[in-house]
């Protein structure tokens, strides 16, 4: 059965993400499953359309380089 989670706990985990975490380490550390994280992710977009998942992974890319 699904637990809800409170928004406040939600915006903490996608910020860990956001801020160059990976969805795996989040999930394990926030104790979130990894389908939970991508769900949430997809379902948010900036201004311009794109997803947050997207800027996640694009800052993690520039961050290699």
């Amino acid at each position: 059965m699904p637990r809800h989670i409170p928004q406040e706990r939600k915006d903490e985990i996608l910020l860990a993400v956001k801020n160059g975490s990976s969805v795996h380490e989040a999930s394990a550390a926030f104790s979130v499953s990894v389908k939970t994280i991508y769900a949430w992710l997809r379902g948010q977009t900036d201004n311009t359309g794109t997803s947050s998942l997207e800027i996640a992974k694009l800052r993690r890319e520039n961050q290699e380089l």
